[in-house]
């Protein structure tokens, strides 16, 4: 096993696994389910979830069916990385559910925990790998006896798509009513903007404490804002307002275009089966 393993997971696979648990049956206990994802080198990003029906009583049992030939259609580069559950305890069920899907995969599956009691108001997330233990015995030979468990660094990652959708869901969260209706184009734009600019205030405070001594500065920081600023091509400011002008147009133009189009077929749609005055 890899000494540096690193899990990412996406927002949408905590949505998911808190949706599960809602819609549990009644009297169970927590629900399990498989998570999906892909590997680069130490770092494994889970990107996708669906739920597993099981039973815990003297044994558990498993059903899978075909949901993962199913999902496969859909996002055929995701592969099995390992299983989630609700709750934080690790008991004799889970490892026998670790072994399972310890079987169904070719590297050591993550096991993700999800508190869904919030117990100090947080949602508490923790990722583990396993290794099997084995004991010698009168012959000499090796036999497991089970698994350790070791936690691993977990952080919540997401596209760019992600973070706007988790940015209308914390606007909406005062909200209510159960409806909202989702910002347009330009709304979106003007939220973005507004946004960058609190990120660039960030910056520029950081950078500001770090020259009068009040922050000791970070290695990492400095090169991921020295990057940033390497990837702006340089221009004055009254080009960089001429080119944020021209894709705003752009983005108009767009926006004018799809409300046409829709027009247009919905009039279209009426002509031909709408019934016509004799």
């Amino acid at each position: 096993l890899s000494e540096s393993r690193t899990v990412k997971v996406h927002p949408v696979v905590l949505l998911s696994v808190l949706d599960h648990f809602t819609r549990r049956k009644e009297n169970q206990r927590r629900v399990i389910g498989a998570l999906l994802g892909v590997v680069t080198d130490d770092v494994v990003e889970i990107r996708n979830s669906f739920p597993v029906p099981h039973t815990e009583d003297k044994e558990v049992a498993v059903d899978m069916q075909n949901l993962f030939e199913l999902h496969k259609k859909v996002n055929p580069n995701e592969v099995y990385v390992g299983w989630y559950s609700t709750g934080l305890t690790i008991n004799q069920q889970s490892v026998m559910i670790h072994n399972y899907f310890d079987r169904q995969m070719d590297s050591s599956p993550i096991h993700l925990c999800v508190d869904t009691d919030l117990s100090d108001g947080n949602m508490d997330i923790r990722a583990f790998e396993s290794s099997p233990l084995g004991a010698v015995d009168g012959s000499s030979m090796e036999r497991s006896i089970g698994f350790h468990f070791k936690p691993l660094p977990v952080a919540v990652s997401t596209f760019q798509s992600g973070a706007l959708g988790l940015a209308e869901l914390s606007r909406s969260k005062s909200d209510d009513s159960a409806l909202r209706k989702l910002n347009g184009e330009t709304s979106g734009t003007k939220f973005a903007i507004q946004e960058l600019q609190k990120r660039l205030a960030v910056a520029q405070q950081y950078v500001d404490d770090v020259l009068a001594g009040k922050v000791v500065p970070d290695k990492k920081t400095g090169r991921m804002l020295m990057d940033v600023v390497s990837s702006i091509p340089p221009m004055s400011t009254v080009e960089g307002g001429k080119r944020f002008n021209n894709t705003l147009q752009d983005i108009l133009m767009i926006g004018y275009l799809s409300n046409l189009t829709r027009a247009q077929l919905a009039l279209s749609e009426r002509l031909q089966f709408g019934v016509l005055p004799q």
